[in-house]
């Protein structure tokens, strides 16, 4: 069409048309900016090799964002078995599978691009934990149900950016919770372990940035009580399981005024507490075991955004209650 149009109003252009537009394909294929375009930028890997015969863990890889300098939503599942290629722009949550307890050098390649590890529900012992030394940019790590005991604190007080930490149903007491001054931590898990009186409060920098606390069933006592008050962050808090919390205990939540979900159920707070629980200005779920709970028969909530749900009616109570992070 163009050489046509050119033909009828310039015959001499006409002529001349072929070789310009071979010039001009010349000059911009040797143009840096075509080049670029014509070869696409190689994607740097890391290469490891995990044993052929045993599937070690399930590798979430989170692409990175090079224009924001985060992970994104993008996520490649991988399994560590035999030979695996991941790019080294990325984060990575390790989900630990039974094999990988007796393999854990086989994961530690991965390094620093490992930003969650999950060994939930293993056999876990102390022996394992300094594996976790060579994965110093862990941010969240689930450890529930394992067999460790405090002896592994100091190792997990190590990783400093550490911010979400699940210990539940651990053989770890609190006694070296020391070494965990200074996380970043904002959400814990405690559930199920044998506290020891006055323990948690080693973690002096815990006030700083938490914003979920998990300790119930853990034999907690008044004596924790005003140190959980000065994490004035707190947005969700569970202290259920533990009776020796009484109504005299509520007075140290005064200072949580950002707190929304508090669940009570199994403890020895009563009914007398609602006009100080009131007052709390964004506190919306309030979970209890109403036969114990309510002393003068079933009452109702003191303001209308306040709800009281019974933990015994698991009808009325919605799962995320009873998550440990919500």
């Amino acid at each position: 069409m163009i050489d046509r149009h050119y033909k009828w109003y310039h015959p001499t252009l006409a002529q001349c048309w072929p070789k310009l537009a071979v010039g001009l394909l010349a000059s911009i294929s040797l143009s840096p900016l075509a080049s670029t375009l014509a070869v696409p930028v190689a994607k740097k890997f890391i290469t490891v090799t995990f044993p052929n015969d045993k599937s070690l863990a399930q590798l979430m890889v989170y692409n990175f964002d090079e224009v924001n300098h985060q992970s994104t939503s993008r996520r490649t599942r991988l399994v560590a078995q035999g030979v695996v290629k991941i790019p080294v722009n990325s984060s990575i949550v390790v989900i630990l599978n039974f094999d990988g307890l007796e393999h854990l050098s086989s994961l530690e390649p991965l390094g620093e691009l490992v930003e969650e590890f999950s060994a939930s529900k293993l056999e876990v012992e102390d022996k394992h934990i300094p594996h976790l030394k060579k994965f110093p940019k862990i941010r969240r790590l689930n450890l529930n149900d394992a067999l460790i005991t405090d002896k592994s604190l100091p190792i997990i007080g190590s990783l400093k950016e550490l911010i979400d930490l699940r210990l539940s149903t651990t053989d770890v007491t609190g006694t070296g919770f020391g070494a965990l001054t200074g996380l970043p931590l904002r959400i814990v898990n405690l559930s199920g372990i044998s506290l020891k009186p006055g323990t948690l409060s080693k973690i002096k920098s815990l006030p700083e940035k938490i914003i979920d606390l998990n300790v119930s069933k853990t034999g907690c006592t008044a004596i924790e009580m005003p140190f959980i008050g000065q994490c004035i962050k707190l947005t969700n808090l569970d202290i259920s399981g533990n009776k020796q919390i009484g109504d005299s205990s509520i007075k140290d939540l005064s200072k949580l005024t950002k707190l929304k979900t508090l669940q009570l159920q199994d403890t020895s707070v009563t009914e007398k507490s609602l006009p100080q629980l009131a007052k709390l200005p964004l506190l919306k779920k309030l979970v209890v075991r109403s036969k114990s709970f309510w002393i003068k028969g079933f009452g109702k909530s003191p303001k209308a955004t306040l709800t009281i749900y019974d933990a015994s009616a698991s009808k009325n109570v919605s799962p995320d209650l009873f998550d440990p992070s919500h």
